[in-house]
């Protein structure tokens, strides 16, 4: 909205072209996801996280979450 609305369409137009409607969607597109919630479950992490991909995590997730995901990064914890 307002002056916010302006810098986006500005600074990064395409921006709308990246976002997805659905979790699933942004793990098939990414190679890095980056966990700022603890909404995401065991279950989640583990249907949808590919090989390979990387996962920055910012919550210090749970160990139950944390083992389903072969490259994870915990920051600031």
């Amino acid at each position: 909205m307002g002056s916010k609305r302006q810098y986006v369409e500005e600074v990064i137009p395409d921006i709308g072209a990246l976002l997805c409607a659905r979790l699933e969607e942004a793990f098939d597109a990414a190679e890095v996801m980056v966990v700022g919630t603890r909404d995401v479950s065991p279950e989640t992490l583990q249907h949808n996280a590919k090989p390979g991909q990387m996962v920055i995590d910012f919550v210090r997730l749970e160990k139950s979450r944390r083992s389903v995901v072969g490259n994870h990064e915990g920051i600031c914890w």
